[in-house]
Order: structure tokens, then sequence, then C-alpha cells
């Protein structure tokens, strides 16, 4: 049975949620906690208390709305070439979300099998990297925008730049969250996050490729089929 007495919920009631003290106390903590020592903060947020951080999916869906926001702003209006450049990373973002279940599965079976976590516990250790990596992917746009527009720098050299940037950084956040989410700092360890975060790295570019040949060929047939009726 609907409750009357409960208020509607429509964009005023969003916005005094978002504005609360609560989620910017608790979004602020999880923001820098994630900066600072991130695999300390996830294990604490598993195992001891899971009201210090925002919540995993909504902090990678606030998270995600940021990057696309500045996306939006910060690469517009782009060359042919910086199109493509454009839709090769947007499409790899979205691969990348789905790579964590992969990674989280390599995790509890194979490479962590033998720690006391589950796939849903490496789901969420997971959920929060690729959030707070979206926020790298934010410096990198916004350090774009000011080169080519301010000091006219070639744009395909910056994004070239950019990416190996974006993913050495990526690579050293990966890391220093394993090492400090396990308690260990050893060349075992590091070997198996390198190679989880590689093959996480693979299996995104498969998913890439897998989807732009499945569109190039259904375009084909597309393309096809007009030709036989006209």
């Amino acid at each position: 049975m609907k409750n009357e007495n409960l208020p509607r919920i429509d964009r005023q009631h969003l916005q005094e949620e978002l504005q609360s003290k609560w989620f910017k106390k608790v979004l602020l903590q999880t923001f820098i906690g994630l900066f600072v020592a991130p695999g300390h903060r996830v294990r604490d947020y598993i195992n001891v208390n899971r009201d210090r951080l925002v919540k995993p999916i909504s902090y990678l869906a606030t998270t995600l709305v940021i990057y696309l926001w500045f996306d939006a702003k910060y690469t517009e209006p782009l060359a042919e070439g910086a199109n493509a450049y454009k839709s090769f990373t947007q499409n790899l973002l979205y691969f990348q979300l789905l790579s964590i279940f992969f990674k989280a599965w390599l995790m509890s079976r194979f490479f962590f099998k033998s720690e006391p976590y589950n796939f849903y516990e490496y789901v969420v250790l997971l959920i929060y990297v690729a959030a707070q990596s979206n926020f790298f992917g934010i410096i990198f746009l916004v350090g774009q925008h000011y080169l080519t527009t301010t000091f006219k720098v070639l744009e395909p050299s910056v994004a070239t730049f950019g990416v190996v940037l974006v993913i050495l950084v990526q690579l050293a956040y990966f890391l220093q969250t394993i090492a400090q989410f396990f308690r260990k700092k050893t060349a075992s360890l590091y070997g198996k996050s390198i190679a989880i975060h590689l093959l996480g790295v693979i299996f995104q570019l498969a998913l890439f490729f897998a989807y732009f040949i499945g569109y190039s060929i259904i375009q084909s047939l597309f393309e096809c089929a007009e030709c036989w009726i006209e």
C-alpha cells in the first residue's frame, strides 16, 4: 500500500540528497581515502565498517557521470582523427567496467585463491579501483584540452602520450591498492598484480575488437540488403 505521507521523488528531492551533509562528507572521505590509502580503505569497508565509504556501485556511477561530463565539456569540437580516438576511449571505458568481473574471477580462482576473500569481495575492490581511476582520465582530459588550445600542441601526439601515461598511472595505482589490501609488498604479489592488470587490458581490447568486427559485419549485411532491395 502506498504511503500518502511520503513525498514524491522529484528533481528537488534528488538535489537535496546530493547536497546533504552526510553524502558530501562520506563522498569526500571516499575520494580522499581512495587516493591516500585505497587498499586499506577497501579492506576496512569489507571487514570492519561499511559506513565510511560511499557504496561501490553508487561511487562508480558518480565518478562515471563526472568523467562523462568532463569528456563532453573538454573534447569538443574535435577533428576527424580525434573523434575516432574519442570513440575508441569511450568504448574502452565501458569494456573496462565489464573487465571488473573477469579480473575478479582471475583473483578468486587463480592468483589469490588462498586469500580469505571471495569473488564478490574482489568485485567490490575492483569497482572502487575503476571508480577512482576515472579521476586520472579527468585530469588527462583537462590537460589535453589546455595543451591543444592554449599551447597549440598537436592533438594526436598529446592523445598518444596521454594514453600511455594514464595506463602507467592506473597500473601504479592498482599495484599500490593490491599491496595495501593484502598487506604485502613482495615480488610475487607485484608480479601477480601486473599479470591481472595486463590480462584485464587484453580482455578489454578483445571485447572492443569483437564489438568492432561484429558492428562492421552487421553494417555490411544491411548495406547488402539495401542493394538487393534496390
